[in-house]
């Protein structure tokens, strides 16, 4: 066994998900969590002391969250337009699933804003960052989706009930629910 450190840090709540600081990091991956990489024909030469390609990959395996730049802080996104369920149809069309915008210059943006996602949410995760995404990272193959409103979300606190107009539900429903921001938490909204 290989003692990577005999420094003993002070308790962290966050310590469990932090990856350890180490200069070679090809020497804590294990087989478990680090992919091998398949050698390319195309594989620039590896120069004697470099580092692999591979230790400094943005989608890099990890069984922890590294630390970094960003360490501490939390970043929010979304990555825009995506699928959208039509109902406006002329019978004996049913309705239907589709993407949002229009194919241009050979390309649909909602695909992009997607793929563009994954990557930046990668990257900020591996600077350390808490990542929070509006919409679902990775391509899903069993995508469930909630609404406010349905019997599997439950709300404890404070919440109010928006009364935005521009919303494209049934007949009474509440659009969105929001609680005050608050130092410490006072509301919370579970999805099960």
């Amino acid at each position: 066994m290989t003692v990577l450190s005999a420094v003993v840090a002070p308790y962290s709540d966050r310590e469990d998900r932090i990856a350890p600081s180490e200069k070679n990091l090809k020497s804590i991956f294990t087989p478990d969590v680090a992919e091998k990489v398949s050698p390319s024909s195309t594989a620039q030469p590896q120069i004697a002391g470099q580092a692999s390609p591979e230790s400094f990959s943005v989608l890099a395996p990890s069984a922890q969250q590294p630390q970094g730049v960003l360490s501490g802080k939390i970043v929010f996104m979304n990555s825009g337009h995506g699928w959208t369920y039509e109902t406006n149809v002329v019978p004996p069309a049913l309705p239907y699933w589709r993407l949002q915008r229009g194919i241009g210059n050979s390309m649909n943006e909602d695909y992009g804003n997607l793929d563009q996602l994954n990557f930046f949410a990668a990257y900020c995760f591996n600077a350390g960052a808490t990542v929070v995404s509006f919409r679902p990272l990775g391509h899903q193959t069993n995508e469930v989706i909630l609404d406010n409103d349905d019997a599997a979300v439950t709300f404890a606190g404070t919440w109010n009930n928006s009364s935005q107009s521009t919303y494209w539900g049934s007949p009474g429903d509440v659009p969105y629910r929001f609680a005050s921001l608050s130092a410490t938490e006072t509301a919370t909204a579970t999805y099960t």
